[in-house]
């Protein structure tokens, strides 16, 4: 394990060499031992040495950052750990269905957006009314509940849970379509994307009863941190946990539910 001088040397030396290139970043920290320790494991193909010998303790040290300054939300920690891969997924469809202009600026509003909900709680909304507008997306992503719920889609495909992505996917696809039937158009910038749309309905998970999987809340442990609850029993409000719904109201757990979950650290649980 990597001692904290080490992964301290590390920093203090990728940040001198910040604006170098791949190579030259690398030859700035080559010589302190976590850089060698993490080296042998490459040459050893070594996949679990090399990420307890390096990528372990920086994404600790991301999360404890993290973790208190953003004490509140689980949700704005993840985008801020996660922003190009979150970022990546928006834009990409955004280019898909709205084609590649600006599509980059309509990407970083919903992300900015999104970061003000999970931080304030004002719901995510758009002023098409204001003088410039090539910022907001147009057609997909409009509505604060299809932003919401793509993310949270996001952060379960990134923890290896891929269906809520795929029915997330299979929903976004279905609403342009059918709104592209609607207006004599197929609602798609890409061509390739109609036969996408087929293969993703026929992909996507079938609904679950509310009374199986839904609320069947004790059966799992979170993939990220462990999900154990100081209550007792598996965390049934996890944010990780995008399968979960309120009993009797039918929506997704809030963010002060959230807040209530007191996860603790279990043996054998990694990030």
């Amino acid at each position: 394990m990597a001692s904290q001088d080490g992964i301290k040397n590390v920093l203090e030396g990728l940040l001198a060499g910040i604006h170098a290139d791949n190579e030259q970043l690398f030859d700035t920290v080559a010589a302190t031992p976590v850089v060698k320790d993490a080296v042998g494991k490459v040459s050893e193909g070594d996949l679990d040495g090399f990420y307890f010998a390096l990528l372990y303790p920086l994404s600790n040290m991301v999360d404890g950052l993290l973790e208190r300054e953003l004490p509140l939300s689980r949700e704005a920690q993840f985008l801020f750990k996660h922003s190009t891969f979150v970022e990546s997924h928006f834009r990409r469809l955004i280019e898909k269905f709205e084609g590649s202009a600006c599509c980059a600026d309509k990407s970083r509003t919903i992300l900015a957006k999104l970061l003000r909900f999970f931080n304030t709680g004002a719901e995510v909304s758009f002023d098409y009314t204001q003088k410039y507008t090539y910022h907001l997306p147009t057609k997909v992503f409009t509505t604060h509940h299809e932003i919401l719920g793509f993310f949270a889609a996001l952060q379960s495909l990134l923890f290896g849970r891929g269906e809520p992505y795929v029915a997330a996917l299979g929903a976004i696809y279905t609403r342009m379509a059918e709104a592209g039937s609607a207006t004599g158009s197929t609602g798609l910038s890409d061509p390739s994307a109609n036969a996408g749309n087929a293969a993703l309905r026929s992909a996507a998970p079938a609904a679950s009863s509310p009374d199986s999987n839904e609320l069947a809340l004790t059966s799992s442990v979170c993939a990220d941190d462990g999900g154990k609850c100081g209550a007792g029993g598996y965390c049934d409000i996890c944010p990780h946990r995008t399968d979960v719904k309120e009993p009797n109201t039918g929506r997704r757990p809030g963010r002060a539910l959230r807040q209530s979950c007191k996860p603790t650290p279990q043996a054998g649980v990694n990030d």
